[in-house]
């Protein structure tokens, strides 16, 4: 499962690179819609940390001039969502815990990367409202890929018996 979840983090960075391309405003949350998905995984949990500062440092390279922030950023939401999320999660919860995480990360980096620009809560608010269905949607499809994957996965393996 921890190429899967590299994999599905490499995938959200490039997204995030092109989306706001093609979307204008666009601010997508992708990378952190994987790390809550895939904390719900029985992963260990060195492999995990690793794999999900490597790729906040991938992010800084791409994207940003502050190298390792996101990937100290990205361990801490990772580390606040394996605290938060349980193995047996509901889908409403896991979007709520998505809302809650994006909106920490959203405040973060105004914080760290914009701080010499005053920006009110209301600004920040009024961004994270108008990228909601987008970043929702992006939650839905690949939480629904993810889980359905896990549970075929571990379904193989057991015998069924129709008696």
């Amino acid at each position: 499962m921890i190429y899967l979840t590299v994999t599905l983090l490499f995938i959200s960075i490039i997204l995030e690179g092109i989306i706001p391309n093609l979307l204008r405003d666009i601010f997508p949350l992708f990378t952190v819609a994987i790390i809550i998905i895939s904390s719900t995984f029985k992963i260990d949990d060195k492999e995990f940390y690793i794999s999900i500062f490597l790729s906040g440092v991938v992010y800084d390279l791409f994207y940003t001039s502050t190298l390792f922030l996101n990937g100290f950023i990205f361990v801490f939401l990772a580390y606040l969502s394996k605290m938060l999320v349980d193995k047996n999660i509901n889908f409403i919860k896991a979007l709520l815990y998505y809302y809650l995480l994006s909106f920490l990360y959203i405040i973060i980096m105004f914080y760290f990367t914009y701080f010499y620009v005053p920006k009110s809560l209301i600004y920040i608010i009024t961004i994270y409202k108008n990228n909601m269905i987008i970043n929702s949607l992006y939650f839905s499809l690949f939480y629904l890929v993810l889980v359905g994957f896990k549970n075929i996965t571990s379904n193989r393996y057991k015998k069924h018996s129709y008696f």
